[in-house]
């Protein structure tokens, strides 16, 4: 069985390479856990923008609601 290698380069900002260089040296972790670590919160944070992004574009369309109230909102919702 042959066995391939492919190198894959990271743009990690300076202050995150920083934290996970402190936890490498703290909890002995390998490179490959703190990096899979830094993948899901980067990817909770693209979810976060792609939600943010939706939301926008439904305020600039005027998919949205106002209420005068928490009960109105609330009667809105249950109906």
């Amino acid at each position: 069985m042959e066995r391939s290698t492919q190198t894959v380069q990271l743009n990690i900002p300076v202050g995150l390479y920083q934290q996970l260089q402190k936890q490498a040296e703290t909890e002995k972790k390998s490179v490959a856990g703190l990096l899979m670590r830094f993948v899901n919160i980067y990817r909770k944070r693209n979810n976060w923008d792609r939600m943010e992004m939706e939301a926008d574009e439904d305020i600039r369309t005027g998919r949205f609601k106002e209420f005068d109230s928490v009960e109105d909102l609330i009667k809105d919702l249950n109906s």
